[in-house]
Formats: C-alpha cells, structure tokens, sequence
C-alpha cells in the first residue's frame, strides 16, 4: 500500500526486539548471577553475543505478529502506525460527467468503504441516483498511496447493472487534510473508464468526505452524508 508507512512499521519493531533483547539479557544475568568478570570478561560478552544471535529472530517475528494483529483489531494503534496514509473508513459523496450537470443537480451519490492495513489497500464502493436507486458497484484491483500522501490512485473493477456493463476504471484522488485533520478527510479527483466504449460518459469528477472511521457504515445513513456534502459544496461554490 505504502513503503513509508511499511518501513516505518518494521523500524518499530526492530526497535522494540533490540529493547526486549537488552532487557533479556540484564534479567538473566542479575536472576542467575553470571559471574564472568575480570580477565574472563569477554566470555560473558560471547555469551550474549551468541543468545541475542539466537533469540533476535523469533522475538522480530513474535512482535511483527502481534504488533500486526493489534493494528487489525485496534483503530487507534492503526492511525499512530499510519500516520498521514491512514484513510480507513466510510467516505461519502457524489460525482458528475459535466460542470453543467450542477447546475441541474443530476449528479450520482456514492458510498466507498477503504479497508486498510499496513501493506494493502481495498475500496468497495456503490453509486446511486439521486432518486436512491442503485447505479453502480465496484471494488479495486490495486490501490496505492504517493509517498508523500497526497494522492491516492487506485484500478476499479466495476460493474452497472441496469447497462450490463463491466469495465476497469482507474481513479486518482488528492488527498485533502481540513484545518485541524491528522489523516485525510476529504478526496477530489476523477475516475475515468478504461476498458470500454459503451458507457455515455468516460471520465467523471469525484468529491467525498470521510464520515467515518468505520469500515462498513449502513448505507442508508451514509447516502445522507453523501447529499448533504452535495448541499454543502453547492452552497460553496456559489458564495
């Protein structure tokens, strides 16, 4: 998903074997009282030496996995791991073919669920008419994070029913912080069709607000978020 935050993880970890290794060590040496001072010195230097050597693997692993499991269970730990990539969450809003289709509010509300570990990024997302019926599914192929976090591009398989379509599509979004935001809270951008003819438009604008840092809110309740971010971005671009 992103080798910065990847990297960061493992920095961690590394960290915290070399800090439980040294602790080890000065445990067992106090509890069994080693005595190899003196001119034998360098014998209990060999020593542990040799069982940091041993142990140093199966701590790595044994903290990677936990560290990994608390990320999946824990939202909390997950943002401090993730930092500026986390984007986990319910995210609401609409898009449109044309600058034009504002003006007569025809437009298509969507709902994107991003489930988000620290190596993978997944987007499950549905459209809607503004009368509330269903237009559109899709789920990602491949998504990923810019280094810097402040794009996000992502390859769409997605599927209309009412049109018997199914097509790639590929998305790119900025990433926008609002004033006081640790994480991404809103995203713009465009999603344009990349894999067939028969849809009436091939390139759409995209606008959603994090409503959520739920995986799977009730749709229902977030296609509210998604008209009312409409109402509240019309009311902007008209003042």
């Amino acid at each position: 998903m992103n080798e910065t935050a990847e990297r960061r993880f493992y920095l961690y970890v590394a960290t915290a074997t070399l800090s439980t290794i040294v602790a080890g060590i000065a445990a067992v040496d106090a509890l069994l009282a080693i005595g190899f001072d003196g001119p034998h010195g360098y014998l209990k230097t060999a020593l542990n030496a040799a069982a940091a050597l041993i142990v140093a693997p199966f701590v790595y692993n044994g903290l990677s996995k936990v560290l990994l499991t608390a990320m999946r269970k824990s939202q909390w730990i997950k943002q401090r791991v993730l930092k500026k990539f986390y984007v986990e969450g319910t995210w609401a809003g609409y898009y449109y073919a044309n600058e034009s289709d504002l003006k007569t509010d025809d437009v298509f509300y969507v709902v994107d669920y991003f489930d988000q570990d620290l190596s993978a990024l997944t987007v499950i997302g549905e459209s809607y008419t503004k009368n509330g019926g269903q237009r559109a599914s899709w789920e990602s192929k491949a998504a990923q994070i810019s280094p810097g976090a402040s794009r996000m591009v992502f390859v769409i398989d997605c599927t209309v029913p009412s049109k018997g379509l199914r097509f790639d599509a590929v998305t790119e979004f900025g990433l926008v912080r609002t004033a006081g935001s640790k994480w991404p809270d809103i995203v713009t951008g465009r999603s344009t069709n990349v894999t067939t003819d028969q849809v009436e438009s091939a390139s759409y604008t995209v606008r959603q607000k994090k409503i959520c840092h739920g995986i799977r809110m009730d749709t229902a309740a977030a296609l509210k978020y998604a008209h009312q971010f409409y109402k509240d971005d019309k009311k902007r671009l008209r003042a």
